[in-house]
């Protein structure tokens, strides 16, 4: 059992047995325990809100990434920010109830997007980690990465190697599926990425870890569909992500960007804000919104924001 879990569940116990003995002496009347109630997420009861509900936090991690995304049935980590954020990462779990992650997902071996997966890994309890098949001669040496990958050995959760075409059913009529990557790119990580799209319902969303030009335009020579309604944009808004005829190809009416206030990159450039703006897309940035939460139900995505 998770550390985490144990202390949980022993809270849990102490809570329940005053409940428990409040009721019986009636002092709350009214209160049902054992009330069949929808699973809930945040504020939201997803199994309430139809086919294809679903949220997906953007946090608000600095210069890094971290995605959550929640559904009826299954939720979904998509990178883990950098080491310094590791309670704010686990603390906003916490704090969205989770207490498994069916799928960790580890787009590529870079210090802001798995900084903090190892903590993932050890206080919650995952079920299968996802991340891109690297060659061995390319295959980084970082102590990070091997600390990831030993936390992953310990844990004893499945490990399975991104392949382009693999769907993940998520329930309630969300399914993931994974586009790349589809390529092979030596030791350039960032165009490793495992990018993935969510469709829920009617709606869908595009996520692209760091990838860059090379990787969009291997994606679009497999005539996958792109098209989604929002993008999480690639590389943090860097000018060598987000070329014009992928933005057309996905056309979408939201972008995220998550990028830390201030940062050194300059991110996100203005030459990808600029084609983004210029093609009519609501941008929403962590730097500057904090972090972001959208909510479907299938048909409508609702947008809201940490400031």
């Amino acid at each position: 059992m998770k550390r985490r879990n144990l202390r949980t569940l022993i809270t849990i116990i102490i809570a329940l047995f005053i409940l428990i003995s409040a009721v019986i002496d009636n002092r709350i009347p009214g209160l049902h325990l054992f009330d069949p109630a929808a699973r809930t997420k945040g504020d939201v009861s997803l199994s309430a809100s139809g086919e294809g509900a679903a949220e997906v936090h953007f946090l608000d991690t600095g210069q890094s990434d971290c995605i959550l995304i929640l559904t009826e049935e299954s939720t979904v980590l998509i990178d883990a920010g950098t080491s310094d954020q590791s309670g704010v990462i686990t603390d906003y779990l916490d704090a969205q109830g989770v207490e498994t992650i069916d799928l960790l997902i580890a787009t590529h071996p870079h210090a802001d997007h798995i900084g903090a997966m190892t903590d993932v890994l050890q206080d919650f309890e995952v079920k299968e980690f996802l991340m891109p098949d690297i060659p061995d001669e390319f295959q980084p040496t970082t102590r990070l990465w091997e600390k990831l990958l030993t936390a992953v050995d310990e844990e004893g959760c499945a490990v399975t190697t991104a392949a382009p075409g693999r769907e993940y059913p998520l329930g309630g009529g969300c399914v993931l599926t994974v586009l790349s990557p589809v390529g092979d790119y030596g030791d350039d990580y960032n165009n490793w990425s495992v990018v993935t799209r969510l469709v829920c319902g009617e709606t869908s969303f595009l996520f692209m870890g760091d990838a860059e030009k090379d990787a969009e335009n291997d994606i679009m020579s497999t005539g996958v569909e792109l098209d989604s309604d929002v993008l999480k944009v690639g590389h943090h808004g860097s000018s060598t992500s987000s070329g014009k005829d992928f933005v057309a190809a996905v056309s979408p009416d939201d972008a995220v960007i998550l990028c830390g206030a201030g940062n050194d990159y300059g991110h996100p450039h203005p030459e990808t804000t600029e084609l983004l703006e210029g093609m009519g897309v609501q941008i929403y940035r962590t730097d500057l919104d904090g972090t972001v939460v959208m909510k479907t139900d299938g048909g409508t995505i609702t947008v809201s924001t940490e400031k």
